[in-house]
Formats: C-alpha cells, sequence, structure tokens
C-alpha cells in the first residue's frame, strides 16, 4: 500500500496542495469510479471543494453535473434523475440549514426505494457550539431515512477510508444488500477550501476511462464489513439495482409458484416501468388492480380499482398479490389488513403490507387455462363490472368539464412519453381515465404522497428522457415556484406543466372534511383558494404560456412539440367535487349488486 497515498489529510500545504480540496477531489474520482457520474448542487461556500472538483469532472466529460439555486429543488431533481434513470445521484448541499432544506425528498426518496447520495459539507467538529455560522449538527440529520451514513473530514480521513466509504454508500444506495434508497455522507472541510491561483495542478488528470475500477473498496480486508461489500466487489462499477439484482441475486431466488384455489386479485402500486411490466404479466387473466404511478394501469388493466373495492366482490377475495408500493385508496389498505385474505408482497419493498404472508422475488400463479370454471367466471366478473362501471362513469362525465376530463386528455396527449403525476387530485383523477392500451412511462413522487418538489421532479426525469409532462394542481405548483428557475448556464430540458388550477385544494372536497358540518371554515382552512397569476409567472422565467377553457383548447395546446419549460394553464372548477364523487360512488355500489349473482 501506497504510504503517502493512504496518510491522513491533514491540514497545510502539500505537493497536492491544500487538504480540502485534495479530498473534494479524491471523493468525487472514487465516486465516478464507482459508477455514480450524475450530480446536482446548490452553490455554497463550504463545499467549494466539492463544487470545484465537480466542475472539473464536468469539463473532462467524467459527469454530468446541473447546477440547481437552492438545495429544497436540487434534492428534488436529484429525487426525479435518480428515478428516471434508475443509478444514483449525488446531491452536493453547504452546511447549515442547507442540508435540512433536502429533508423532504430524502423522506420520499427513503419511501420510494430512490438512490439518492447526499455528500454534504460541514465545518471541522471544533466550530460546533462556538457560534460559528452555518454550523450545526449535520450527522444523523436523516436518521430513520437513509440506507446508510457516514462521515469524512480532512483532518483525519486518508485515501483508503475515502474510497471505502466511497463504494459502502455507493452500493447501500443501489441497494445491493437490500432495498435502494438514500444514503449520506457528511464532509467536514477545513481552511483553505480552494487551493490558491497555480496551486496544486499538479495532480493527475482524469479520464472516463479511469472510472473502469473494479466496484470494490482499495486496500486490505480488514476494511471490507462482513456481508456487504466483500460479498459484492466483484460487481463492475456502474452495475445498476436492477442489473445488480438480475446477475447476483436473482439466480439465489426461484419464483414461488402459487397454487390454484384462492380467489385472487393481483395490485399494483407505485413502481419502476420494469416493475410495472412484471405486474401486467404475472396478473394474464386474473384482476388487475393498477394504480397510475404502477405503470402496469395498460391493457387489460381494470379502470376502477378503488370503486370494484367498494363493490361485493371485494368481499369475496382471499388472496391478494402485491408489487410496488400501493398507497392511493383507503379501500385498498383495508383489503390489505383484512384477517381473511392472504397478502403475498412481490420484490424486495420495504413497505410490506403489516400482514403479508409472504415476500418473495417473484411469483408464478396458475395459468388461466389451470383454473376451475368458477374461478375463471369470478375472474371474467371483475372486468364484466369495471365495463359496465365505465358506462356510468363516462356518461357522468360526458357533460362535465374537471379534472377527471383533462387527466383523460394528458394521458392520450403524452401516448408513450414521459407523465409526472401529482400527488393529490390529479392522481384521484388519472385513477378514473380510461386505461390507455400502452400506457405512457409514469412517475409520481409516491413514497410520500407529498405535493412539494413536483417541478423539479419533473426536470429531474426530463434531464434523463428528454422531455416529460407534468400534471399538477395550483397548490402544487405553488409549492415548488423554484423549481421553475434555470440559471442561463444550464441546460433546460424539455418541460411540459399542466396546472389543473382549480384555485384550491380540491381534493379536501371529497374527504370528511368537505361535509357540510366544516363550511363555515372550509374555505380558509382547508381549500386556501389561491390567485396566482400563473400567466405572468410563466413569463417571468422564459416558459412558453397556453391557457385552455376546454377540452379542444387543451389538445391544440398539447399538440405542440415539448421545447424547453412550457406552462398550460387550465381553469377548472372544483366546488361541484364532492358532488361528482357522490354519485360515482353511489353508481360503483348499485352496479355492483346487479354484478354479482
Amino acid at each position: 500500500m501506497n504510504a503517502s497515498a493512504d496518510a491522513p489529510f491533514a491540514s497545510g500545504d502539500t505537493a497536492e496542495g491544500p487538504s480540502s480540496p485534495r479530498l473534494g477531489r479524491q471523493l468525487i474520482d472514487a465516486l465516478v469510479d464507482h459508477g455514480v457520474t450524475r450530480f446536482v448542487a446548490a452553490p455554497g461556500s463550504r463545499n467549494a471543494p466539492l463544487l470545484l472538483a465537480l466542475a472539473d469532472a464536468a469539463a473532462a466529460g467524467r459527469v454530468r453535473l446541473t447546477m440547481r439555486i437552492d438545495e429544497r429543488g436540487a434534492g428534488f431533481w436529484a429525487l426525479g434523475q435518480a428515478k428516471a434513470s434508475g443509478e444514483p445521484v449525488g446531491v452536493v448541499t453547504t452546511s447549515g440549514t442547507a442540508v435540512g432544506n433536502l429533508l423532504p425528498s430524502i423522506m420520499e426518496a427513503h419511501h420510494a426505494q430512490v438512490p439518492i447520495m447526499v455528500l454534504s459539507a460541514d465545518r471541522p467538529e471544533t466550530d460546533l457550539d462556538t457560534g460559528a455560522n452555518q454550523t450545526t449538527r449535520q450527522p444523523g440529520i436523516f436518521t430513520g431515512f437513509v440506507r446508510a451514513d457516514a462521515g469524512l473530514s480532512d483532518q483525519v480521513a486518508s485515501s483508503a477510508s475515502v474510497r471505502h466509504q466511497a463504494a459502502r454508500l455507493t452500493l447501500a444506495a443501489r441497494g445491493t444488500m437490500g432495498p435502494a434508497g438514500p444514503v449520506h455522507l457528511n464532509v467536514r472541510f477545513s481552511a483553505p477550501l480552494v487551493t490558491a491561483d497555480g496551486e496544486g495542478d499538479d495532480a493527475p488528470a482524469r479520464t472516463k476511462t479511469d472510472a473502469a475500477a473494479r466496484c470494490r473498496p482499495s486496500g486490505s480486508d480488514e476494511n471490507v464489513p462482513a456481508g456487504t461489500l466483500h460479498d459484492a466487489r466483484d460487481v463492475p462499477a456502474g452495475t445498476s439495482r436492477r442489473q445488480f439484482q438480475r446477475q447476483v441475486v436473482a439466480p439465489l431466488a426461484r419464483p414461488v409458484e402459487l397454487p390454484a384455489g384462492p380467489r385472487t386479485v393481483v395490485i399494483a402500486g407505485d413502481a419502476t416501468p420494469t416493475v410495472g411490466e412484471r405486474a401486467r404479466r404475472a396478473a394474464e387473466g386474473y384482476p388487475l388492480l393498477a394504480e397510475p404511478s404502477s405503470n402496469a394501469r395498460a391493457g387489460d388493466a381494470l379502470r376502477f380499482p378503488r370503486l370494484l373495492l367498494r363493490t361485493g366482490l371485494a368481499e369475496e377475495i382471499e388472496r391478494v398479490v402485491v408489487f410496488g408500493h400501493p398507497t392511493l385508496s383507503r379501500p385498498q389498505q383495508a383489503l390489505l389488513a383484512r384477517d381473511d385474505v392472504e397478502v403475498i408482497q412481490v420484490g424486495d419493498s420495504d413497505t410490506v403490507p403489516a400482514r403479508a404472508a409472504l415476500v418473495c422475488g417473484d411469483i408464478v400463479l396458475p395459468a388461466p387455462a389451470q383454473l376451475s370454471a368458477a374461478e375463471q367466471s369470478w375472474n371474467a366478473q371483475w372486468k364484466a363490472v369495471d365495463a359496465e362501471l365505465a358506462t356510468g362513469v363516462d356518461a357522468l362525465l360526458a357533460e362535465r368539464w374537471g379534472g377527471p376530463k383533462l387527466a383523460a386528455t394528458v394521458v392520450e396527449a403524452v401516448g408513450h412519453g414521459d407523465l409526472i403525476m401529482g400527488s393529490s387530485s390529479p392522481a384521484r383523477d388519472l385513477d378514473i381515465a380510461p386505461v390507455p392500451a400502452v400506457s405512457p412511462r409514469m412517475w409520481a413522487n409516491r413514497g410520500l404522497a407529498g405535493i412539494d418538489g413536483l417541478i423539479a421532479t419533473a426536470g429531474g426525469v426530463a434531464s434523463e428522457t428528454g422531455s416529460a409532462t407534468l400534471l399538477i394542481g395550483d397548490i402544487s405548483f405553488a409549492h415548488d415556484l423554484t423549481g421553475l428557475l434555470t440559471g442561463p448556464l444550464e441546460d433546460r430540458p424539455g418541460v411540459r406543466i399542466v396546472v389543473a388550477n382549480d384555485s384550491g385544494g380540491s381534493i379536501f372536497h371529497t374527504l370528511e372534511q368537505g361535509s357540510n358540518a366544516h363550511a363555515t371554515y372550509f374555505e380558509r382552512v382547508f381549500a386556501t383558494p389561491l390567485t396566482l397569476g400563473i400567466e405572468s409567472l410563466a413569463r417571468a422565467v422564459g416558459a412558453t404560456f397556453h391557457r385552455a377553457e376546454d377540452p379542444a383548447s387543451l389538445r391544440s395546446a398539447l399538440a405542440a412539440p415539448i421545447e424547453g419549460m412550457q406552462i398550460v394553464e387550465v381553469t377548472i372548477p372544483r366546488h361541484d367535487r364532492r358532488e361528482l364523487d357522490a354519485e360515482i360512488n353511489a353508481l360503483a355500489q348499485e352496479v355492483g349488486r346487479a354484478g354479482l349473482p
């Protein structure tokens, strides 16, 4: 082992310059060697060693760097980018409250199993409790929401420890030994944070080919925690979580073959396109209750899962096979909590239903031809009731311009493209839209289903896919106005934001607080109506603006190619939302009773 290479980063000058810039360079180099090539950063002073190292790496074509003006937006941008790429994305912040602004996106990433690597710059530990500016207790700030965390300091870290932590945290983020998710590396930098002019220029240049290193820690094996890195050290750098599961984990787990007999439905919750396709294949011939963000809501999927679970058919379910993370409806959660229903979770989700009898890597259901006549008839009954519901719901919506028709129009316009859905009313509207033959690639923040950061998330998705459409309500839009801001030196991916502007939170009309008993304070404390000048905002940030008042004008606005940022404001009513919801639920009860033998 090279003694000089693995000496601590002691303060002061060396042949390679001050310790903090060297630590910044070596950390970025180590992460790139382990396949982390996407970074999102917000400007700051304490994170200067990381920012300069990233800027150099980006100029050399080794990393893709996105700069955002605020940390909250940076976190959600990284979330969208990691969702769309399936790869870990680093997010870099300065010290202090900057780190705390990542919490919403890290909570979402934890629950949605998205690999984000937080690199938070920090001051030396001796600055704590001294009144030093932007200094607080950053280690452990994400406790409970990260797969792993660690700390480095230019005062004590060695090159070996930098490589070790880069390897350990990258594998943890990818989920090679458990569910994927966020990780946190807190890095303490002491002054000087940057090199003087000409200082440190003899550091060896790195190129793209340097990332061909294997995904294992350098140095002795005594630094490798048992059961983590050592078991995966022959996995090539850049191996994604999906590739690792296929190459290393999958051969160890055979699909579970389920017996015929129990009346079975398949639930597909929030999931990647790959998992959604698996759910569709597994459910062939069975009732498939797919949420909009499951990427399984296409083809033979049932259109009205939430409504069907309010009918008598739901009482006859004996077994549920779950893919992804179902969150959207109360009837669904009630089904998964029933004592008389066997629940099987497919995949490595860490959000397994509490009553899951089995968690497995994959399942094989009996082929429809192997089922008894009674079982086949029961499965067919779900399709028949769903079709009858479609006739009735479409009749109710025919003369109504509102969220459901807006959502259906957007799905039709997006086609095979990428669609990010908002977490409140847009999700419910998409849940009753007609089922397309082929679903758009669906993305959503359903880990915690928060309404913040959605514009930045859409930007992150579009930065990977080329373009994307976001369907969002006006309150959610207002929550992420900083997501509209992109600096003149940054790439502007094609993002079309369709704002369903009903001047407030329409979802509350459908909940208990929307009843007449709470009418006195409903508008002020629940609906919170806004007078938002969306057109003025669009012009202020350089976005193209369209206004749509009906399906025809919306289709016209959506027909244009997505170039840069576009905002389409669609004005819809909300005060009939509760009435419409009640009519649809009553129809479901009526059709359900009529459809049962």
